[in-house]
């Protein structure tokens, strides 16, 4: 029997895949794609995600992909009425304090070239058809393992495998996303937001110069089924003065708002999509997903490769459960004021958004707020099982070079006693002297902090290690 299948090479199932890899861990991954997605769907990373790429020694490349969005071009009715200027707002706040953009496309191929590099592969063209348990079938081949972990999208196999409730609704409106190069009124190398009383269009600057990922409200008298940008190409353009170029991909879809009741079920697990879908504010979905990999990943480690009890494995729904619930009801409430079309919501975002968003965003403690809101740097555990002591469950900021996936560290204010050295040497954890810390701090592989002691003990550590994450002392 195999440990691990990972269902999906989505970019959770990719990011999940490395963390594995980069512990020596392997896990047998499939997709029915014939390999990467080509086109950019999620195009915004955010600061937390840019975190664990440094730890995956990723993102030096991912950065030179992408381009930061610095600013944002406000228009109404189809006149430019204002610009905000995001900058380096997230300042002292992270090492990447600045709104990034990066197609799906460039996400997925930059993770599945980290991959192979770490030594693993997918096998494309390979579908799980069905599960009964933890045996899966893949076509000809019935396949059993230890845990099977569903990346594998809002239609997710596993989750219907698990039988599991996935409540929420749909909006009724039809949206629509396209890759364009297109010139004219548009501000190149911007975030263009084009704000009308009954729709809106939003232009996201790519890489390469005058591309850019273009999302729109369909009108309700097209058919969905058969709309083309053909449809849609003489509005854009009158209404914006641009003209279209190229169409690299044309797509409409609708919205949807759900969470899963369970992350976990047995030996099966839901992350990304399969387990929560939301509104495309704020540039959420893919970086929660991202993070769910990197959630479940260490604790997979610590199971198959530290010994860790099994138990430890829950906590992956009781932490990542919560944020997920939270963050589909505040976007659901900042996108039904984008397509709502009450006299109220019209006036909100034609009248108030479009001046006083960027008049609010040369405030300090607005754009500080805002950057650790959007850019997931916020989340904390410190209602989970997992944190003890006061700042346990807390992201410790990085500083200077990134940790590593693999290591688990003691944090001290100054050099470490020669205890706390010979402690963390018999334990495999690296010891990082940390000017400014108030306490000492055992922090987990992802960068949260585990637990938080007044001073060094040995026993208190021991504790924790043994009792709460479950690991063979």
């Amino acid at each position: 029997m195999d440990d691990l299948l990972i269902v999906g090479a989505g970019p959770t199932g990719l990011m999940l895949g490395c963390w594995l890899a980069a512990n020596g861990v392997k896990a047998r991954i499939v997709d029915p794609k014939p390999g990467p997605t080509p086109e950019t769907r999620a195009v915004g990373v955010q600061a937390r995600t840019l975190e664990f790429w440094a730890m995956l020694g990723i993102v030096d490349r991912a950065l030179a992909r992408g381009r930061k969005g610095l600013a944002a071009d406000f228009w109404v009715e189809g006149r430019r009425v204002a610009r905000g200027e995001f900058g380096e707002m997230g300042a002292g706040l992270s090492p990447y304090p600045f709104f990034f953009l990066l197609g799906q496309d460039q996400t997925e191929e930059l993770l599945y070239e980290r991959l192979k590099e770490l030594g693993g592969e997918v096998e494309w063209g390979v579908a799980v058809t069905e599960i009964e348990g933890n045996t899966a079938a893949l076509g000809d081949e019935r396949a059993t393992f230890r845990f099977i972990l569903g990346c594998d999208g809002a239609r997710s196999v596993v989750r219907k495998a698990a039988a599991l409730e996935f409540p929420g609704g749909t909006y009724d409106n039809r949206f629509y996303v396209a890759d364009i190069d297109a010139t004219g009124g548009v501000v190149p190398g911007e975030l263009n937001i084009a704000l009308f009383k009954d729709r809106f269009l939003a232009f996201f600057p790519l890489k390469d110069e005058n591309r850019y990922r273009m999302v729109g409200l369909l009108d309700p008298t097209l058919d969905p089924e058969t709309a083309t940008i053909d449809d849609v190409r003489p509005e854009l353009e009158r209404l914006m003065k641009t003209q279209v170029q190229t169409v690299r991909w044309f797509s409409v879809y609708r919205v949807h708002h759900r969470v899963v009741e369970r992350f976990r079920k047995g030996p099966l697990f839901l992350l990304g999509d399969a387990a929560h879908v939301h509104s495309p504010v704020g540039g959420q979905g893919m970086n929660t997903g991202l993070g769910d990999a990197v959630n479940l990943a260490w604790k997979l480690v610590e199971v198959l490769k530290h010994g860790a009890d099994e138990r430890l494995l829950d906590s992956y729904d009781a932490e990542r459960r919560p944020f997920a619930e939270t963050l589909v009801q505040t976007t659901d409430r900042a996108f039904e004021l984008i397509v709502r079309q009450t006299p109220l919501a019209r006036f909100i975002r034609t009248q108030v958004v479009p001046y006083v968003l960027p008049m609010a965003f040369r405030l300090g403690i607005v754009r500080r707020f805002a950057f650790r809101t959007v850019s997931q740097i916020r989340i904390t555990y410190r209602k989970g099982p997992l944190a003890k002591g006061s700042g346990g469950g807390d992201r410790l900021p990085p500083l200077g070079e990134p940790a590593k996936p693999d290591r688990w560290q003691l944090v001290t204010a100054g050099a470490p006693t020669p205890q706390g050295e010979s402690w963390c040497r018999d334990r495999d954890i690296d010891p990082v002297s940390r000017p400014g810390s108030s306490a000492v701090l055992l922090v987990r592989p992802d960068g949260y902090v585990g637990v938080a002691l007044p001073s060094f003990s040995a026993e208190a550590l021991d504790d924790y290690l043994r009792q709460v994450i479950g690991r063979p002392i």
